[in-house]
């Protein structure tokens, strides 16, 4: 490019840039040891390949927890063997043959994508994270949000399961709608304690991190009573099985395992969250919905996205500027273990789709996990991201062209070596995030005095409708050389009302034998 190359390494911050020696030198550690995003694959189903591909967008900013939303009332996606000891005769393969096999049916721009992971693909997602520096915390969520484990499993649907099996059904029926809180497991039936102790041993032998998370969310179809008594029973067993145990703030009022529990706090009651900490000792994940739940439209030019958390957009700047040492009251911020970025499933499909709701605003959750407070400032920070659009855009990665960043235009020619009288086939790649190939006008002016008119194409045009970002674009020299020498080409790019940005490249002419 023509400027310097945007690079991130171990001395720098999510998203820093060092372009000049006088600017203030981040902080050489993070300000917090947990610096997560979340993928609902439950709602809509993501494969291994398209995993890899949204850590490998992640990592670049030190993200370095990966949760997985694995259940959900639309589908179950982690395989399970039979336990040796089975009292209920569950089979624990129909979990993901049958609620493998649904999703989402309503919102998006297509059904929600059905499948599930193997064991093996698991264990591949776990170590392709810990290669690049994170740490899977998976997810089952009980007692509510179990409409998919009551679908598939009949020795779930016991008196007190919510909802009900039509007539002469064994199961409940699937159901792919966004609707909340209508499912549950049997506060008072054996089963449902089995039925947690089995699922939460095997995925915990599958896990060598330190968290195991249970959900524990949006359970209002559960009284408080059947809920707590649920609850404390698989808040014990994670403990048993030397796993901390992570849930969504609404778990905080129970009998939280001592020292050794974790709140994910996304909405509702801070004081519930306070009182966890101070009283159970424990520790706190922030995903304010307002500042972390990339869902939310982030532009009103969206046609898809939610608006509730901020009663309207959710833009990068609600990402940014927060803080999460002060977030809830009476908590201390070294009781905060740090923040996640949540990515929900309702309309979201796809790798494209994810990788477009959550970037660049996932850079911006990641500095507020890294940098402190003090050193922290949003036009500083919109500088710096400017300056990685061109890696972003180089890498595929399909992010947002946030509006109120002034997305920087890059050129970067490649030399080449020619034969005198065939064309030089002198090409530049040009990086424009946010903008069209028609918004640009492109001359190359070569050394020996030449100028030409060049076109800049492009395999990809950038669409808000469509979330997609446009790719890079391609200018290219139609010019042939008659005389050996070394020439230099300049490719200025246009755009009306800024200055021209240059990419210079070399071809040398060789005379023909």
């Amino acid at each position: 490019m023509s400027s310097t190359t945007p690079t991130t390494s171990a001395s720098t911050s999510p998203g820093t840039v060092r372009t000049t020696p006088d600017r203030q030198r981040p902080p050489i550690y993070p300000r917090f040891a947990y610096r997560g995003v979340m993928l609902d694959v439950a709602r809509s189903f993501y494969p291994v390949s398209e995993v890899k591909a949204y850590i490998d967008s992640a990592a670049q900013f030190k993200i370095n927890r990966l949760h997985l939303h694995l259940t959900d009332d639309q589908g179950w996606r982690i395989a399970l063997d039979d336990p040796r000891n089975n009292p209920s005769g569950i089979d624990y393969g129909l979990l993901t043959e049958v609620s493998g096999g649904t999703a989402m049916t309503d919102r998006g721009t297509e059904p929600g994508i059905t499948g599930h992971y193997t064991k093996a693909d698991y264990a591949e997602i776990v170590r392709y994270a810990g290669e690049n520096g994170m740490t899977v915390v998976p997810e089952v969520d009980m007692p509510g949000h179990t409409n998919a484990a009551l679908h598939a499993v009949p020795q779930l649907n016991t008196p007190g399961a919510q909802p009900k099996p039509q007539a002469g059904q064994p199961t409940v029926p699937a159901n792919g709608t966004g609707a909340v809180g209508y499912s549950s497991l049997d506060a008072n039936s054996g089963v449902t304690y089995e039925f947690a102790e089995h699922v939460l041993t095997e995925i915990a032998a599958m896990t060598p991190g330190p968290y195991l998370h249970i959900g524990g969310d949006e359970a209002h179809v559960t009284s408080r009573a059947d809920y707590t008594k649920m609850v404390d029973a698989f808040t014990q067993e994670v403990s048993s099985l030397g796993k901390t145990v992570v849930g969504w703030n609404e778990y905080a009022g129970t009998a939280l395992p001592k020292d050794n529990a974790v709140v994910q706090f996304w909405t509702g009651d801070k004081t519930a969250v306070a009182n966890a900490v101070n009283n159970r000792g424990a520790k706190v994940i922030l995903s304010p919905a307002p500042n972390a739940y990339v869902p939310q439209k982030q532009d009103p030019r969206q046609p898809q996205g939610g608006t509730w958390a901020c009663g309207g957009v959710c833009g990068l700047d609600r990402h940014y500027n927060w803080n999460p040492g002060t977030f809830i009251p009476g908590v201390a911020e070294s009781s905060v273990l740090g923040v996640e970025s949540a990515l929900w499933g309702e309309f979201i499909r796809r790798l494209g789709q994810a990788q477009y709701y959550s970037f660049p605003r996932v850079a911006a959750t990641a500095e507020a996990g890294w940098t402190p407070q003090e050193q922290r400032d949003y036009a500083d920070f919109r500088t710096r991201l400017s300056e990685i659009g061109g890696r972003l855009t180089i890498q595929g990665t399909n992010f947002f062209p946030t509006a109120d960043v002034a997305w920087r235009m890059e050129a970067l020619g490649t030399p080449a070596t020619v034969g005198t009288g065939r064309p030089a086939g002198a090409t530049w790649t040009v990086t424009a995030p946010g903008l069209a190939s028609g918004d640009l006008v492109a001359t190359v002016v070569w050394s020996d005095g030449a100028r030409e008119n060049v076109t800049l194409t492009t395999t990809r045009e950038g669409s808000i409708p469509d979330m997609r970002i446009n790719g890079a674009f391609t200018a290219k020299s139609s010019r042939t050389f008659d005389r050996p020498g070394k020439y230099t080409g300049t490719l200025s790019i246009h755009l009306p009302g800024q200055s021209p940005v240059e990419g210079s490249l070399t071809v040398t002419v060789r005379g023909n034998a």
